[in-house]
């Protein structure tokens, strides 16, 4: 059961986020993290790593992790509060030096890696780089055992997987 809760909050906050993101929602949280400025000539973290995605994670990470905590064992704590939203500003936080490295690749945002010789380190990160963040959380929280969150983190790999071949059906993502 603790692993679900260590999974669920983040993989319904990406699937909020999927749907902000399909509807249009926020649009005025929809300004590029960087604005604009470059590093070599090249986006910092590119326009798709918005203001949207750090106001939609910690508080959909929060919210699902609320309502799971409840559901599952009844009650909660200002801790695990906090945990889950810093789980979502992790989540988020993570994300950011892999799309700098592929920036400075000549990656665009959301293109495939298939491009560079480094696909696989790229397609890799690109699966776990936010988990890390959130499982440092978790440790940090001792909400569940070291296992269990190696477990959430490689099952969460796939997870990511599945909602980025979602992502290219709503044509969110190239």
């Amino acid at each position: 059961m603790q692993l679900i809760l260590i999974i669920a909050p983040t993989l319904l906050a990406g699937l909020t986020f999927i749907f902000v993101l399909k509807k249009n929602l926020l649009k005025g949280a929809n300004i590029p993290i960087d604005q604009g400025v470059t590093f070599r000539e090249k986006p910092i973290f590119g326009s798709n790593k918005t203001w949207r995605g750090f106001l939609v994670m910690p508080f959909a990470t929060c919210f699902w992790g609320i309502l799971l905590l409840l559901l599952v064992q009844g009650s909660l704590s200002l801790q695990h509060i906090s945990m889950y939203f810093l789980a979502g500003i992790c989540y988020s936080l993570f994300e950011l030096p892999n799309s700098f490295f592929k920036r400075q690749c000549g990656i665009m945002p959301g293109e495939s890696v298939v491009k560079t010789p480094f696909r696989v380190v790229f397609s890799l990160i690109d699966r776990i780089d936010s988990l890390i963040g959130v499982a440092l959380i978790f440790l940090l929280f001792s909400f569940g055992t070291k296992m269990e969150i190696t477990i959430a983190v490689l099952l969460g790999a796939f997870l990511h997987y599945c909602t980025d071949i979602l992502m290219r059906k709503l044509h969110l993502k190239k």
